[in-house]
């Protein structure tokens, strides 16, 4: 097996279960590495708030921690706050455009660590925007508002063929992609992607990417696998990450991180038997 350096988790439908939890096996395997030195890093589309609510708090003093897809990257424990955003002028075309198309799609913005909408949310988009059920509702802002700010990130829900729409005219400006099922579609800086974010990471820790092991369940874990020397699919993967997998474990919900990562701890173990 090859040695591993670091762990690269991605949050919704891979660490974490239908139930927005880490399981006591994930839990159990993912420190087990740490304790031998393995770096953990997590990549994820959420916000830093966000991660501080899923997550154990003792995760959060593990290292890094890679959020809105790259936009904002942390490390408190070695003072680091990097954060890439959206060009005001061009996040205020973004929004006019998808007004025009369709006036009555909420449009939510993500601010460093602090998130706004420009209508009051139903609880079916606040399901496709993943916010659960016990945050408050999201401060509510006019467009005018809307477009006077340099976002971390944008989200609408994809209706009306929209995605495409904003694909086709804006592409060349920054990065959109659509996960969570086709359903929600996320707008960040052109160089704004899990794997720019993380091959920082990478160069700053003396890590190599062809000894770090990554898991992921949507399109935006693309890039990652095309970076990790082991990339690791989740069971309930798109196919399309599926196919560039090394290897394809099993669900977020049946322990599909712990099922890959036991396996390196019991090589660990023979190595130091055999030492």
């Amino acid at each position: 097996m090859k040695p591993i350096q670091a762990i690269v988790l991605d949050l919704d439908g891979t660490l974490l279960n239908s139930h927005k939890q880490v399981s006591p096996r994930n839990q159990a395997a993912v420190m087990a590495l740490h304790a031998r030195g393995i770096a953990v890093i997590i990549a994820t589309a959420r916000p830093l708030r966000s991660v501080k609510c899923l997550l154990p708090a003792e995760w959060l003093t593990l290292g890094y921690q890679i959020c809105y897809n790259g936009a904002f990257t942390v490390n408190e424990a070695v003072d680091v706050y990097e954060h890439l955003a959206i060009p005001r002028a061009t996040a205020a075309e973004i929004y006019r455009f998808i007004k025009e198309q369709n006036g009555s799609i909420p449009v939510t913005i993500e601010v460093e660590d602090t998130a706004y909408a420009d209508c009051i949310l139903t609880d079916e988009h606040r399901r496709i925007f993943g916010i659960p059920e016990d945050v408050p509702p999201l401060e509510v802002i006019s467009g005018t508002e809307m477009e006077t700010v340099s976002p971390s990130k944008i989200l609408l829900a994809n209706v009306d063929g929209i995605y495409s729409k904003l694909k086709a005219v804006f592409r060349s400006k920054v990065n959109i992609i659509c996960t969570d099922g086709q359903e929600l579609i996320q707008i960040m800086n052109k160089q704004v992607s899990k794997e720019n974010a993380l091959r920082k990471v990478l160069d700053r820790s003396g890590i190599k990417a062809e000894n770090t092991i990554v898991f992921g369940d949507d399109h935006n874990d693309l890039g990652l696998f095309d970076l990790c020397g082991i990339p690791v699919a989740m069971g309930n993967a798109v196919e399309e990450l599926k196919a560039k997998a090394a290897l394809v474990t099993d669900t977020n919900d049946r322990d599909g991180v712990a099922r890959i990562l036991e396996q390196w701890i019991e090589y660990g173990e023979g190595e130091e038997r055999n030492e």
